[in-house]
């Protein structure tokens, strides 16, 4: 953590004794002052639990842009006409009153257009035992401080609002104070797309749990009610031991939920901070965790189960989206704003296929029902090209389909030649080439940028004997080779020197249904009757020569993809469906079940977009599944990753 904490003992006329204050200490310099944009006042109210916190330090941060771990900036100042206080470490902060209520002016901070806002809430007293809890840590996203005025007039600042900012800001965040990313386009979009998702989760004008988004998507209400009760108990505990923590409701959670969810992890030093680590590692001591909520506990309904339920699966928060089209999803891509794009094989009430487009939040972009014609029938695999138009390998009429990011198509759209035979699944390479697996014969076929056939009846890859058949996955590695996943237990591949197919086999090859890239130029494969992952190094050699991957839950994997933190994600097609999760040695992270087991369906496709969100398509939820704050954000689209050898790499 980047902050040390000190104590000033501060006596008051309301409380009997000494109350603490907390007082951050940045061990790095912050930015210069920014200019001023739209300053607009607030007022809001901390609560621990329902109950106010008296003598709360109210700090207003700005996420980072100077890389990726460099502390928060705080954006409060004082001076003349300020309603704010100086600590020992010449920051500023506000403070709440004995209603918990705290107020800042337009005079009280500046801020940058287009960065992203949040408020950080340490200490205070709940009202129990007169004493202040050192260890309460709140959070709220205000985000971009441009849109400030169309806030609510009050701010509820809470346990929820807490889970919700963790969440939605995982993947920038390594704590409550040190929430960063890089100065480039595509991070600043990452991060005001994960800012707006925060309320998707929290309502923060009511400070309540959603149960349903904005975009009408359906949140786990409960799920978020009982992460907010964990919390509350310690902000609400009785402990005679404040400020040490180490026993009670706060040493509990503390010890539990450290920075890798594991006893040698980094403890934290506040709620908030903890908040952060159960969404970074949502699999790791849920029933510990789950024990500090009780039927009493302040946010309510939570969950609960039968006589001896000992808590979820896990602490994914999945949003489920349906409508726009939606109905029997299977590929699932997203483009370089955040948005996703998502194929329906099936409409009944036409009987035909549709393409829908939702903007990260899950707010449709292309309602009533998708777009559609463009010689869509079953539509399957969807890629993204730099343009942001989007191509869709149509299973039905044998064609390849382009659409422009409104959703229109283009004039020669759709593509039939080039030897399409039941295409499948598409990827683009380096130059803007767009390749599609045809599972009906032994072929690839190429398309350049402008749908032109590049080669007549596309590529052969049946192998000089026809040993090889059924190519049915395709990724595309940093170095522009294409690589394809065949159902013979092989790969092959087309160097970006030209020349090829090579073929490669070994590894537990078992049917590779699904190919994704890493950082090293990694080949991951998800085999599907293999229950497991097999990796492959650029050159094609098996890196899983003795036993694939698996573990973790995984179970019949159809699609598979590759975050920030090179941290590998693989569907779960059996179940209640779900995703595995391994780091890059192949060690599962996830637990014996998977992650968000209870989907109520087997997922067909899987999508990371740069704000750290997991996107899961098929027989899913409504179909179409977000884990918020799953992963480690990448660059989006793949294509653009290509482009830049950015492959498995944060934005």
């Amino acid at each position: 953590m980047r902050f040390s904490w000190r104590l000033l003992a501060i006596c008051t006329i309301f409380l009997t004794g000494c109350a603490v204050k907390m007082v951050p200490t940045q061990d790095s310099p912050t930015a210069p002052n920014p200019t001023s944009a739209r300053a607009h006042a607030f007022r809001g109210t901390i609560h621990g639990g329902q109950q106010p916190l008296y003598l709360a330090n109210i700090y207003m941060f700005q996420v980072s842009t100077l890389g990726y771990g460099s502390p928060s900036i705080s954006i409060l100042q004082g001076g003349a006409g300020t309603n704010t206080t100086q600590d020992l470490s010449n920051n500023w902060y506000v403070t709440t009153d004995q209603n918990g209520i705290f107020n800042i002016t337009s005079a009280d901070y500046t801020c940058t257009p287009g960065q992203q806002v949040y408020l950080y809430s340490i200490g205070g007293s709940p009202g129990i035992s007169n004493s202040a809890n050192p260890g309460a840590g709140l959070m709220a996203v205000l985000g971009d401080c441009a849109n400030f005025s169309q806030l609510p007039g009050t701010i509820q600042v809470n346990e929820v609002s807490t889970v919700a900012a963790a969440y939605a800001l995982a993947g920038y965040a390594l704590d409550a104070t040190d929430i960063a990313s890089s100065n480039t386009s595509a991070a600043a979009t990452g991060v005001a797309n994960a800012a707006l998702n925060a309320a998707n989760i929290d309502d923060l004008g009511t400070g309540n749990a959603q149960t349903t988004t904005a975009s009408g998507g359906s949140a786990p209400q409960s799920e978020i009610n009982t992460l907010a009760d964990i919390l509350a108990a310690c902000i609400n505990s009785t402990d005679s031991t404040y400020p040490n923590q180490n026993t009670g409701a706060c040493g509990t959670l503390f010890s539990t939920a450290t920075s890798d969810g594991t006893v040698n992890g980094t403890q934290p030093a506040d709620t908030a901070t903890a908040a952060i680590n159960i969404a970074h590692n949502p699999g790791a001591n849920v029933g510990t965790l789950y024990g500090l909520a009780t039927s009493t506990a302040p946010f309510q309904p939570i969950l609960s189960g039968s006589s001896g339920y000992t808590g979820p699966n896990d602490w994914t928060i999945a949003i489920s989206y349906s409508g726009n089209g939606l109905s029997y999803t299977d590929g699932v891509a997203v483009d370089g704003n955040g948005n996703v794009w998502v194929s329906d094989m099936f409409l009944p009430t036409v009987n035909n296929g549709t393409l829908s487009k939702f903007s990260n939040t899950g707010t449709p972009l292309s309602s009533p029902s998708g777009f559609s014609g463009n010689g869509l029938y079953f539509p399957a695999g969807v890629a993204v090209d730099v343009s942001q138009n989007a191509w869709v390998a149509d299973e039905g009429n044998n064609n390849l389909s382009a659409f422009t990011p409104s959703g229109g198509t283009f004039s020669t759209s759709p593509f039939i030649d080039n030897g399409l035979d039941d295409p499948i699944n598409v990827a683009i390479d380096a130059f803007g080439n767009v390749w599609v697996t045809d599972s009906g014969s032994d072929n690839v076929s190429e398309f350049s940028s402008t749908g032109a056939g590049e080669s007549q009846f596309g590529f052969n890859v049946g192998g000089p004997g026809g040993e090889y058949a059924g190519p049915t996955s395709i990724a595309v590695d940093g170095a522009n080779n294409i690589w394809i996943g065949l159902s013979q237990n092989a790969i092959a591949e087309f160097p970006a020197a030209g020349g090829g197919p090579d073929y490669f086999t070994g590894g537990n090859l078992d049917n590779p249904v699904a190919l994704a890239i890493d950082s090293n130029n990694n080949l991951w494969i998800a085999n599907n009757s293999g229950n497991s992952l097999s990796e492959f190094d650029k050159n094609g050699n098996p890196i899983t020569t003795m036993a694939a991957y698996s573990g973790g839950g995984l179970s019949r994997p159809n699609a598979v993809a590759v975050d920030g933190a090179n941290n590998v994600w693989a569907t779960i097609d059996s179940g209640g469906g779900g995703v595995a999760e391994f780091n890059n040695a192949g060690t599962a992270l996830s637990p014996s079940t998977g992650f968000a087991n209870t989907l109520g369906g087997s997922p067909n496709g899987i999508a990371i977009d740069s704000s750290g969100n997991i996107w899961l398509s098929g027989n899913v939820g409504g179909g179409l599944v977000e884990l918020i704050g799953a992963a480690s954000p990448i660059v989006t689209p793949l294509a653009l990753a290509v482009v830049n050898g950015q492959a498995a790499t944060r934005p």
